[in-house]
C-alpha cells in the first residue's frame, strides 16, 4: 500500500471514529485452531452508567443495513467505503454472494473494488480468479495476510464451513468462527452463560412456544423484572419483538402463542403478526433494561430511549486479536418517552430514517472500553466450540 493511500485510509478512519485494539491471547489456540480469521458482527446494546453495557443482540454484519450511519453522517455509502478500507489492510481479493448481503451500498462498493460476485456457493469453484488463488503457494496459516482472498457469504452450516476450510485452506471464509451462532438468537445468547460474560447480558430464559395459564407467572419468577422483552429466535430487523409489563404479559403470550395463525395475520399490531409465521419451537424472554435516555433535537427535542448499534471486525492473526470498531449509531423508537404509546412504541428502536442519531462521544467511549474486555472472551468461546 502506497504512502498516499495509507494516509487517505488513516484520515477516513480518524474522521469516522474507527478504532482498533490488539489483544494478545494464547488461549485462542486451545483446540488447535490455526488463528487466522475475520469476523464481521453487529451488536445492539443498551448502556447506562449504573449497569454498563448490556448486549441485546449480536448478529452478522452481513445481515445488517448501514443506512443509519450514512444518514447521520450525511454521505451515501460512507460506511461501505470505510469497511472496505479496513478490510483492504488485510486482504485485497474477495468473492461474495450478493443475495446473502443485505446492504445494497456495500454490494455496490464491492463491485467498484473489483471483487467477484458469485450467485451461489457451488459457483465459486467455477471462478477463474478463485481457481488461480487456491493453486497459489500458501505458507503461513496463522497470518491473515498470507491468505489468497476472502469468501464473503452467510448462512452456511457448520458442516459447510468445515468442508470449505478443508477444501480451500488458503482462502479465508468470512465469519467462519461465528457462522453457527448467526442464524438463531439462542446459540449466541447461550454463550453469555459463561461466568465471564454473564454481566454483559440482561437476565433471560428460553421457553417452549406453547401457552399455558401459568407461563406468565413462571416468566416473572425466572426473570424477576417488571418489564419484559419477548423475542423470536430467528427474526431479523426487530420483527416480532414485543415489550410488555407484568400486567399485560399473560395477554400478550396468549395472543402470540395461542391465537390461530389466520387471526394473528390480521392483527393490527405488526409485532403480533410476525408470530403467525414463526417456526421455532421456543422463544426468548429478557429483562427490559433502561438505556441512557437522550434528547433528540432532530425529532423535536423529545427524550428517547435509544439503542446503540455498533459494528466491528474481529481479525485474528499471528496470536493477536485485532478489534476494529466501525462507526456506531443510536437507533431510537418511534415515540419519545413523553409521548403516549405502548412500551413497544416508546422503547423498541426503529431501524429506518429518521430514527437515527449520533451516539454521544462519552457513551461511545464507555461502550468500547467494556467491549474491549468482552469481545476477546466471546471470540474465544466461539473458537473453542469448533
Amino acid at each position: 500500500m502506497s504512502g498516499i493511500v495509507q494516509y487517505a485510509v488513516a484520515l477516513v478512519l480518524l474522521l469516522t471514529g474507527v478504532s482498533v485494539l490488539e489483544c494478545e491471547d494464547e488461549h485462542v489456540y486451545s483446540r488447535g485452531y490455526p488463528g487466522a480469521d475475520i469476523v464481521f458482527l453487529a451488536a445492539d446494546l443498551k448502556y447506562n452508567p449504573e449497569e454498563g453495557v448490556k448486549i441485546c443482540e449480536i448478529q452478522s454484519g452481513s445481515c445488517s443495513a448501514f443506512n443509519g450511519f450514512d444518514y447521520v453522517m450525511g454521505e451515501e455509502g460512507l460506511f461501505a467505503k470505510t469497511f472496505c478500507q479496513i478490510l483492504g489492510q488485510y486482504q485485497t481479493s474477495l468473492w461474495f454472494t450478493p443475495s446473502l448481503i443485505s446492504d445494497t451500498k456495500l454490494k455496490a462498493e464491492f463491485a467498484r473494488q473489483g471483487f467477484t460476485p458469485v450467485t451461489a456457493f457451488s459457483d465459486l469453484q467455477k471462478s477463474a480468479s478463485f481457481k488461480q488463488a487456491v493453486n497459489a503457494p500458501f505458507y503461513n496459516p496463522a497470518d491473515v495476510r498470507s491468505y489468497h482472498g476472502i469468501f464473503y457469504t452467510s448462512k452456511l452450516s457448520r458442516q459447510q464451513c468445515e468442508k470449505f476450510a478443508r477444501d480451500y485452506p488458503s482462502i479465508l471464509l468470512m465469519d467462519r468462527v461465528a457462522m453457527p451462532y448467526l442464524l438463531d438468537k439462542l446459540p449466541m445468547t447461550e454463550l453469555f452463560l459463561d461466568e465471564n460474560l454473564k454481566r454483559y447480558k440482561p437476565r433471560w430464559n428460553v421457553y417452549k412456544k406453547k401457552y399455558s395459564a401459568d407461563l406468565a407467572e413462571r416468566i416473572c419468577q425466572d426473570i424477576g423484572s417488571e418489564i419484559f422483552v419477548i423475542k423470536p429466535r430467528k427474526s431479523a430487523l426487530g420483527k416480532g419483538i414485543v415489550i410488555t409489563d407484568r400486567s399485560h404479559l399473560d395477554q400478550v403470550l396468549k395472543t402470540i402463542l395461542h391465537m390461530k395463525s389466520q387471526d394473528l395475520r390480521n392483527q393490527e399490531i405488526p409485532e403480533y403478526r410476525y408470530w403467525a409465521y414463526d417456526r421455532s419451537d421456543s422463544f426468548i424472554v429478557e429483562a427490559f433494561l433502561k438505556g441512557n435516555p437522550m434528547k433528540v433535537e432532530e425529532l423535536g427535542g423529545g427524550t428517547y430511549d435509544g439503542i446503540v448499534r455498533i459494528l466491528f471486525l474481529l481479525v485474528q492473526s499471528e496470536e493477536k486479536l485485532h478489534i476494529h470498531y466501525l462507526p456506531a449509531v443510536m437507533i431510537i423508537p418511534k415515540k419519545s418517552l413523553e409521548e403516549t404509546g405502548s412500551l413497544t412504541d416508546r422503547h423498541k428502536s426503529v431501524p429506518k430514517a429518521p430514527y437515527f442519531t449520533k451516539v454521544p462521544e462519552e457513551v461511545l467511549n464507555a461502550v468500547q472500553e467494556q467491549l474491549n474486555e468482552m469481545l476477546p472472551i466471546l471470540y474465544r468461546k466461539m473458537v473453542d466450540s469448533l
